[in-house]
């Protein structure tokens, strides 16, 4: 709490990233922080499955809970929906279902986290070029679908303005100019300048 406490005073922009519903305590100091992102890790909606590979997270229904009630409270949330992994949790029924699940709860976006094809262990696909196909039919799916979240498109919109703060600070601390030019969604340019050390 002292952590976010301080965020909410020193920076502009603050993201959290957790499986834990236990972030609905701080809600209070999360609507005093002027751009919060939250993002809630679910790689799936199906409980059984959740269960098999996260056995000691959160359920799936308390953070579908914890989506909505941080949505309802005007805080932006968006799903890191990872791993998804080769012949477990890639099928299109699991992904369309998810994306159906956390929009209706209210999330902003969806980060995809793909396993990566190439290293061994559970759910290891012969197809080296898994990821790439898979990115490409789960966007094919967001961009079909009205009822689906937006996929990733928001990511450097939200997180690039944060990197660049987070390096503004520690280049200004040895007294170097730095110059970081960022483009935001709408075509402009969104600046962090110190030029004068």
């Amino acid at each position: 709490m002292y952590i976010l406490k301080t965020c909410a005073s020193y920076f502009r922009k603050v993201v959290i990233a957790t499986k834990s519903p236990m972030i609905l305590r701080d809600i209070s100091i999360l609507k005093s922080c002027h751009d919060t992102l939250v993002f809630i890790s679910l790689p799936s909606t199906f409980s059984e499955w959740c269960c098999v590979f996260e056995p000691f997270a959160p359920s799936v229904e308390s953070r579908i809970d914890c989506i909505e009630r941080l949505s309802n409270n005007g805080i932006d949330v968006a799903v890191f929906m990872a791993p998804i992994i080769p012949n477990e949790n890639d099928s299109e029924k699991n992904i369309y279902e998810t994306f159906l699940r956390v929009k209706a709860a209210g999330a902003k976006f969806v980060i995809i986290g793909l396993a990566a094809s190439e290293t061994p262990g559970i759910g290891m696909s012969p197809d080296n070029n898994w990821s790439i196909n898979m990115y490409s039919r789960i966007i094919s799916l967001s961009e079909s679908c009205p009822e689906c979240p937006d996929v990733d498109k928001y990511m450097g919109n939200k997180l690039g303005p944060v990197i660049a703060q987070s390096l503004y600070f520690p280049v200004e601390k040895r007294g170097v100019g730095i110059i970081t030019d960022l483009v935001d969604g709408s075509g402009s340019d969104s600046e962090v300048r110190h030029k004068d050390g």
